[in-house]
């Protein structure tokens, strides 16, 4: 597949109604052996900014995967068949060990998964932010922070209080040194 096929691909993925489908589905028929077309794939979501670019496109390429034949145009020559019977049996091993349309449901998940993990991040945070003081972990979490750099900003003079042999912060003191120094 050419770098012009590919970006007409690239565009009917980004706008399905707006764009020519036959040289799409003809480019797309020509990729028949399913490693060389997951390849395609991820080469096009990697080129897509945003998380529902690439959901979009993942259901179009759903779609183009499941409606449109791709078959290896072979011309048969009697004297080379034996390699082509070896290619073609070559080529069902491929589709037989690399399923595009598991590749695409498997990244449909991953991004529904990494979406669902960060919503619940976020309502973890927004939850937090809401209580009176944090104990060190949740500090952590709020600021998104590793354990030393809640350390650093204490030995900053962010404020803090120690009682025993843990840290707890209030959460306006807090908030409002870091509106006031800036960290």
């Amino acid at each position: 597949m050419n770098k012009k096929n590919i970006e007409a691909l690239k565009s009917y993925l980004l706008k399905p109604q707006s764009v020519d489908f036959w040289p799409i589905k003809t480019a797309f028929s020509e990729v028949y052996i399913n490693s060389d077309l997951i390849y395609l794939m991820e080469t096009i979501l990697k080129q897509l900014v945003s998380e529902d670019q690439r959901k979009i496109a993942l259901i179009c390429l759903k779609k183009l995967v499941k409606q449109i034949v791709r078959s290896p145009k072979a011309e048969v020559d009697v004297s080379r068949q034996q390699d082509l019977i070896i290619h073609l049996s070559e080529i069902k091993e491929d589709q037989k060990k690399h399923d595009p349309i598991k590749w695409i449901d498997a990244e449909l998940e991953c991004l529904r998964l990494l979406n669902e993990l960060n919503q619940n991040q976020i309502e973890e945070s927004n939850g937090l932010i809401n209580k009176t003081f944090w104990n060190f972990d949740e500090a952590k979490r709020v600021f998104n922070c590793t354990k030393s750099t809640l350390y650093k900003r204490i030995s900053e003079k962010m404020p803090c209080y120690k009682i025993g042999g843990d840290i707890f912060f209030f959460s306006t003191e807090v908030l409002d040194w870091i509106k006031t120094t800036g960290n």
